[in-house]
């Protein structure tokens, strides 16, 4: 049978719906599977949608399972990329010759009054529009892991490290604080490449 738009929705209205399958790219993995499968059986769509859902319970649970598994990982995985790629590393080096300089010229407690919660503000307007996103149809596990995994490490520093690199000497301060600062900055690209990768499963 040839399936329709009305089709394709209907099967995506199920898997949200019955199946609890909130995070469109793992829906549209399940269902891209699900659709060829029901192309290739005989009869008419309506007659056979029930019957077959019941009878690929099994395989939507199952995958629904290991996608999540797999796409929560990858948000580690890809902040452990960040964090090794050239472009981090060139900002990490730019950023702490430059966060050293101006301490040297104005001091570190006018470089902390300025410039301590910078890696925590600069990342605060993506988190925001990715928590918005949960509350939306657009959601989609694979940024939302991404932006979890470096808002966690954005809170140990907000609640753990602001406090060493405020006591530390000045050399361990930049270069610790510069680490953060870098990584807010390299968060959005993470994030772009994250978006263009979900865009090419739909």
């Amino acid at each position: 049978m040839t399936l329709s738009k009305e089709n394709i929705a209907v099967i995506d209205k199920i898997l949200l719906k019955k199946y609890g399958l909130i995070y469109r790219d793992i829906r549209l993995e399940i269902l891209d599977h699900l659709a060829s499968e029901l192309e290739i059986s005989e009869g008419t769509f309506d007659e056979k949608i029930s019957e077959f859902m019941e009878s690929n319970k099994e395989f939507i649970q199952k995958t629904n399972q290991l996608l999540t598994q797999q796409y929560s990982k990858n948000g580690l995985q890809q902040v452990a990329k960040t964090v090794f790629s050239l472009p981090f590393v060139l900002l990490y080096a730019i950023a702490s010759l430059a966060f050293y300089y101006l301490i040297a010229v104005h001091g570190k407690d006018w470089f902390l009054t300025y410039f301590d919660i910078l890696p925590i503000v600069i990342p605060a307007p993506l988190s925001l529009i990715e928590l918005y996103s949960l509350f939306t149809s657009k959601r989609r596990l694979y940024t939302f892991s991404l932006v979890g995994s470096f808002n966690m490490i954005f809170m140990i520093y907000l609640f753990l490290v602001i406090h060493l690199v405020r006591k530390a000497d000045n050399i361990y301060a930049v270069a610790v604080f510069s680490f953060f600062f870098a990584l807010s900055l390299m968060y959005y690209y993470s994030y772009w490449v994250a978006k263009q990768h979900t865009k090419k499963l739909i």
